[in-house]
């Protein structure tokens, strides 16, 4: 899920001119509420560990680390790899990326959101990690379990990914950019 998915762009687009310095990452004292550029930031790291996760999951690409078991167990540990190493690594960045943010002028409340969302994403990553060590482990036995748990491990991250920054939303945004957000993400009215 990303940010400017639900409508938080920080409310930067409507400003005027006059007001594009506050475009820049919310550095000063007197910060207190996401800018775009913070949105930004977090939905890059986001579409990262999005595109690695879709990847990790797609069918064909398992499909070709199984047959590539044809060719030895190295071959198949690889391709398992290749698969899952991209995207331990965005959901580590994307835990970095909320961490930075969380040591900035934010509120209480957007701060402990940004080090809830940033635990979420690294315990993620963890999750990954399980997942890699299993198919590393010489058992056989391991990696089956391993594999049988894939799916419905690469899956509960998925839907597990937008619940992080539900919190971030209601806290690090302005009330003025939470009413555009949740007037952008309501259904328009038909006539």
């Amino acid at each position: 899920m990303l940010l400017s998915g639900c409508g938080g762009d920080g409310g930067s687009e409507s400003r005027s001119g006059a007001d594009d310095a506050k475009d820049e990452p919310s550095a000063s004292p007197a910060a207190s509420y996401f800018v775009k550029a913070d949105t930004d930031a977090i939905n890059a790291a986001s579409v990262q560990a999005q595109k690695a996760g879709a990847r990790a999951q797609s069918a064909k690409a398992k499909a070709a680390c199984n047959k590539a078991g044809d060719r030895g167990y190295e071959a198949w540990r690889t391709c398992w790899h290749k698969l899952l190493n991209p995207l331990e690594k965005a959901l580590r960045d994307l835990a970095t990326q909320l961490r930075s943010l969380s040591g900035r002028d934010f509120s209480e409340d957007c701060v402990a959101a940004l080090k809830a969302a940033q635990e979420a994403f690294a315990t993620f990553a963890a999750v990954v990690d399980g997942l890699r060590s299993g198919i590393d482990s010489k058992r056989r036995a391991t990696q089956v379990r391993t594999l049988r748990i894939y799916d419905a491990t690469l899956g509960e991250i998925s839907q597990g990914f937008a619940e992080p920054f539900q919190a971030v939303v209601q806290a690090c945004y302005s009330p003025e950019d939470l009413a555009k957000i949740q007037a952008s993400s309501s259904p328009s009215p038909s006539n």
